[in-house]
């Protein structure tokens, strides 16, 4: 069986030069078409909410504003309940788990955006 593939080969060489190019031809324009990201997107589908909170401490703050945010995000019934002191939650952007390495806020009184910026 072989013997014959590759004595038909030589005989019709430009039938498997056509039939190569043509190949390459194919797989030249479904690459070109293919869709696929440099780094693909591994981000699970979440929601980042923020809220400030200066005058509480990692478990008050866990208590009485990630639990009751939590609940109501996660479908459960009630409202959220929120201490007076505390700035209503914004939902904020989300970044992809490829592209926030490092999240901090900068703040200066009597200093321009320009300014905190630079």
């Amino acid at each position: 069986m072989l013997n014959r593939i590759i004595s038909w080969s030589l005989t019709h060489r430009f039938a498997v030069i056509a039939m190569t190019v043509l190949l390459a031809a194919a797989g030249a324009i479904s690459l070109r078409n293919l869709p696929i990201d440099a780094f693909p997107d591994t981000t699970p589908v979440q929601v980042q909410i923020n809220t400030v909170a200066p005058a509480l401490g990692p478990a008050e703050i866990e208590n009485q504003v990630t639990v009751p945010v939590e609940r109501a995000v996660g479908g459960l019934p009630g409202l959220v309940e929120l201490p007076e002191e505390i700035d209503r939650p914004e939902m904020g952007p989300v970044a992809t788990g490829l592209g926030e390495i490092y999240h901090y806020v900068v703040t200066g009184k009597g200093r321009t955006l320009e300014e905190l910026t630079t």
